[in-house]
């Protein structure tokens, strides 16, 4: 999987599901197949500008 597909695989990830931590976005990314280090995934997040939010009762 190219880094492409990689971040188009997290934007999917990250619109279907609530995640709180990058560690539950690369086991996450696991399920699917994809072995990547958290700083790769640190990069593809900061590049498709994904930001954490917290939700109304306060959790992120």
């Amino acid at each position: 999987m190219n880094y492409k597909q990689r971040r188009q695989l997290i934007q999917q990830l990250v619109e279907e599901n609530h995640i709180a931590t990058q560690e539950e976005l690369l086991e996450l990314l696991k399920q699917h197949g994809v072995v990547a280090t958290q700083a790769t995934v640190s990069r593809d997040i900061h590049s498709l500008n994904i930001a954490k939010v917290s939700s109304s009762d306060g959790q992120s």
